[in-house]
């Protein structure tokens, strides 16, 4: 009896460290994801020009998005330019 509560035990206690292990990975996996959705979201509003996308596609005026939601959603499908080619 007391041979199966000991293996018992170091079951459980290994099972909360697989636990404990899979937590830390799934966390260092969100953190990593957050940080490169951070940066791409970044790098496009930094080079996003909303004068020049109302501009060069009026067609935007008549959506109820943002022309940077528009553009998100449907202007990197088409293909359009979000800012002035330097």
């Amino acid at each position: 009896m007391q041979n199966d509560i000991d293996f018992l035990k170091k079951k459980l206690k290994h099972t909360l460290e697989e636990l404990e292990y899979c937590q830390n990975i799934i966390k260092r996996y969100d953190l990593e994801k957050n940080e490169k959705k951070i940066k791409f979201l970044e790098n496009n509003i930094n080079t996003f020009d909303e004068e020049f996308y109302l501009e060069k596609y009026p067609d935007v005026k008549k959506s109820s998005l943002s022309p940077y939601e528009h553009y998100e959603k449907y202007g990197k499908i088409l293909g359009r330019i979000a800012h002035r080619k330097n």
